[in-house]
């Protein structure tokens, strides 16, 4: 059985339609607070001043009649149809928060959903041998509470005689296609996703790019593994970064009252202090990537 590919999961247009249905009558999240900026009237009769703390139930917002329909309780997937959700408020549809503190993860979780679904329904049968009535079961969210289904393996005449056209089809093209290109080996483009309060990832993007052009990836490899080993030792994780923030910065001399020193944060001696200084004040600035401690 084929793996889907991520095009194929975006062409699941009415699972996506169900999995926002059931968000809408039932999310996970029921509540979130905002505060307005400054004095509002809300609907032309409620007036709040600046910084009022107000509650937003969510259950509610989903179960709007001049939204919804007359009938918002109704579980109906056509609510998320391409035209409906284009004649439909922005805001009428909040399942994952608002604002800055908004699930970050909501396009990765709709789009695993949608595939872990549609694998299973490819797979297996769903029976609901009990009937369920949903009942609510409150923790920090809610969920269902005793929901339980029995599957059953889905045999391949029961996928029906369109899934043998696919296979069919998907056959041929894989005949069809040309052969991919090997790969080049230089040029290759790095991404590097950072996230943190220390410096921007264009920074850091910026450093790596200067050491592996420096060192090549091995040597910057085998200068990782090194930090990391002083990092795990030092017992905080945030050394990595700013070893090699430090491993990217030449050692300068500076004049102090007691002679020549060097701007190097891995002395932790006087003696590697005195040898860098030496070393700094005869041939000039010195790389971190030499220093020995």
């Amino acid at each position: 059985m084929r793996r889907p590919t991520y095009q194929q999961v975006t062409q699941l247009t009415y699972i996506t339609q169900i999995l926002k249905e059931a968000l809408r009558l039932w999310p996970p999240a029921p509540a979130y607070g905002i505060a307005p900026l400054q004095d509002e009237t809300i609907g032309g009769k409620y007036k709040l001043k600046k910084n009022t703390f107000v509650t937003v139930l969510v259950m509610a917002l989903h179960r709007d009649p001049s939204v919804w329909g007359p009938n918002p309780d109704a579980f109906d997937p056509e609510n998320f149809s391409r035209e409906a959700e284009a004649k439909r408020p922005v805001n009428a549809w909040k399942p994952f928060g608002n604002g800055q503190r908004a699930c970050i993860g909501r396009g990765f979780a709709m789009h695993e959903a949608a595939l872990a679904i549609g694998m299973i329904l490819q797979r297996f049968k769903l029976i609901d041998v009990n009937r369920y009535q949903m009942q609510l079961k409150e923790t920090l969210t809610i969920k269902p509470d005793g929901f339980k289904i029995k599957v059953r393996p889905r045999a391949d005449k029961d996928r029906g005689a369109f899934a043998g056209r696919a296979a069919a089809a998907a056959a041929a093209s894989n005949a069809a296609a040309p052969r991919a290109r090997t790969r080049p080996g230089h040029n290759t483009p790095l991404l590097v996703l950072y996230g943190s309060n220390l410096g921007t990832a264009e920074e850091l993007a910026t450093r790596v790019a200067d050491l592996a052009e420096v060192n090549g990836f091995a040597t910057k490899l085998g200068a990782a593994r090194r930090l990391r080993r002083q990092a795990a030792g030092a017992g905080r994780r945030s050394d990595l970064l700013r070893l090699l923030q430090w491993r990217s910065r030449p050692i300068t001399p500076r004049s102090s009252s007691n002679g020549w020193t060097a701007t190097c944060r891995r002395m932790r001696s006087p003696r590697c202090v005195t040898r860098c200084s030496a070393a700094a004040t005869a041939t000039g600035p010195r790389p971190i990537s030499r220093c020995r401690g």
